[in-house]
Formats: structure tokens, C-alpha cells, sequence
């Protein structure tokens, strides 16, 4: 992975998950129209927010889309080796389980990464059409 660690979160929980994992990076996954104050001391630059709806239907309004992907993979690519980062979504068990898993594919295989994301969130349910997605391959 092209960061030290990460954990999930809700996002009723990115306060208290941002200071105790030590955090130095933060990826917010939101609902659109909907906004997220950065966590105090987090430097602007450090904190990524996308937007799109937790649907599993692809032709809906605001459904996640391969160009959100890649725009979340870039920007993960480009952290530095020794970031902590936190990637949290509305409750912390759909869309940010599947990009986390998205986020580890870089470093372990698929049934590693899934295992992994299941350890840091057992709650997870991975968003479907993310995952379908993630599939199909994210080559630009």
C-alpha cells in the first residue's frame, strides 16, 4: 500500500478515529450536496472529499462511477509512504469498505485485501456497484 496504515470509520466517528489512529490523511466519501468539517490539525491538503450516493444501481443520479475511482486512486497513489489514513463514509460500512479495499489492491491480492477490510470494519458490506467496478478494471 502507498501509505503506512488505514482504518474506517462512520462519519458520526471521524473526529475520535482521526486522533486516536493518529491520522495524517483523510478520505470523506459523501452523500452529494452533503459537507464534513476537516478534523482539527488536518492540514487542507490532506483531506480528499468526494461525492457520490451509496446505490448499487448505476444509471441513479449520483451512483458511484469508475471516474470517482480513479480520481480516489490517484489521489491515494500520491500520499506519502508514511501516511496514516482514515476513509469514512455516512455509517462506515459500505461505500468506504469497498474504496479501502480498493486502496489495498495495490500492495496484496484480493482475497488478502477483503480479509483485511473485514479485520478494520466487521460490519463491512462492501458497496456492490464499487466492487462491480473495481472488477472491471480502472485502467484509464
Amino acid at each position: 500500500m502507498p501509505f503506512s496504515d488505514l482504518t474506517i470509520c462512520s462519519k458520526s466517528k471521524l473526529d475520535k478515529d482521526f486522533k486516536s489512529f493518529g491520522a495524517s490523511h483523510v478520505l470523506s466519501i459523501l452523500d452529494p450536496y452533503e459537507s464534513v468539517r476537516k478534523p482539527f490539525r488536518l492540514k487542507p491538503q490532506n483531506h480528499k472529499k468526494i461525492h457520490f450516493d451509496d446505490v448499487f444501481d448505476a444509471s441513479a443520479e449520483f451512483a458511484p462511477e469508475k471516474r470517482h475511482l480513479i480520481e480516489i486512486r490517484n489521489w491515494l497513489r500520491n500520499l506519502p509512504k508514511s501516511s496514516r489514513l482514515v476513509i469514512h463514509c455516512t455509517a462506515g460500512v459500505s461505500r468506504s469498505t469497498a474504496v479501502a479495499y480498493m486502496a489495498l489492491l495495490d500492495e496484496i491480492d484480493s482475497k488478502s485485501a477483503l480479509e483485511r477490510v473485514f479485520s478494520i470494519q466487521p460490519e463491512a458490506k462492501p458497496n456492490k456497484l464499487i466492487m462491480e467496478i473495481i472488477a472491471q478494471g480502472l485502467d484509464e
